[in-house]
């Protein structure tokens, strides 16, 4: 759920983000469950597929990428996921081109974290908060303005448009 614009240096350009259960609290056969992972896990499948929604500006319709093998050894997991992040990430094997070069490739990385094929691939959401939080917290301004496209999409006003297109008039 998104909240409203507030006064701050962020939030007056971006809502607070308010993440909920996703309405899968629900009865579920032991068996869908064993497939499917855990509530948690479900949560934070969600959690990606909704944040490779903002990233690739897609607003239409549900996020699905190619599967492809992802190296999450930066972030302290395996060196070799499975996850549908071609959207985000590309797939080296083919050598497709960095579809997003121009937004943090760690962050893509705990994206695609999220939407891992087996749910005992995802993070916990305690890890999730922790890698948010020391990207946000160490990843310094001047960084982004070096990434291709980067002050840009940096600007007030690409953010505002950004906002208004994924959230407030998305369909």
């Amino acid at each position: 759920m998104f909240g409203s614009l507030a006064d701050g240096p962020e939030h007056d350009v971006s809502p607070i983000l308010k993440l909920l259960d996703f309405g899968i609290a629900q009865t579920i056969h032991p068996r869908e469950l064993a497939l499917d992972g855990t509530g948690e896990q479900r949560n934070i499948e969600d959690i990606g597929i909704m944040m490779a929604d903002v990233l690739t500006l897609q607003t239409d319709s549900k996020y699905t990428g190619a599967e492809i093998e992802v190296d999450l050894s930066r972030l302290g997991y395996s060196s070799a996921v499975l996850s549908p992040a071609s959207g985000i990430l590309g797939d080296p094997e083919y050598g497709d081109p960095d579809p997003l070069p121009y937004i943090d490739r760690d962050m893509r990385l705990i994206i695609a974290a999220c939407m891992a094929s087996d749910p005992q691939d995802r993070p916990k959401i305690v890890d999730l908060e922790r890698w948010v939080y020391s990207e946000v917290s160490n990843t310094q301004p001047a960084y982004y303005g070096t990434n291709p496209g980067g002050a840009t999409w940096e600007s007030n006003e690409t953010i505002y448009d950004i906002v208004q297109k994924c959230i407030f008039n998305a369909l």
